[in-house]
């Protein structure tokens, strides 16, 4: 199994490149890493989109972390980043995931069967997006 250390230097790699974005989400008391939030799958002109994912120990969930963690996140894609689209899924039995991704304004788009390999199986998700309604383009 990969070491921390190991994918954070990874990790740096493709932030230092422009083509994925990481946040770790930490417990401020504890400092215990608790999730994560990436922005993978950058694509600039003509597109200036990427796909969000995250993920939340068990421990974590419900006390609105991720929320307040995304409620950061997605404006340094949207300003810093310029961003015009970000697009997220989720399984459709996964309900905590779909309220997170639908109180930060993600709508739905559409259904994908057997989208995502997740422990061995292809499993259905939700199509949603997010779009920056301030984009401009860069000069």
């Amino acid at each position: 199994m990969e070491s921390w250390a190991a994918k954070l230097v990874k990790l740096e790699e493709l932030h230092r490149l422009g083509l994925a974005y990481y946040c770790l989400i930490f417990d401020a008391q504890t400092n215990e890493m608790q999730g994560t939030i990436s922005f993978s799958s950058l694509i600039r002109f003509p597109f200036h989109s990427c796909n969000l994912g995250y993920s939340l120990a068990e421990s974590a969930q419900g006390h609105g972390y991720m929320r307040k963690a995304l409620q950061l996140a997605i404006p340094y894609m949207f300003e810093v980043q310029n961003m015009h689209r970000i697009a997220a899924s989720y399984m459709p039995r996964n309900v905590r995931s779909e309220a997170v991704l639908q109180s930060m304004g993600f709508e739905r788009e559409g259904f994908a069967k057997n989208y995502l390999l997740i422990n061995d199986k292809w499993e259905d998700h939700v199509l949603t997006s997010l779009i920056n309604p301030s984009w401009k383009a860069s000069s």
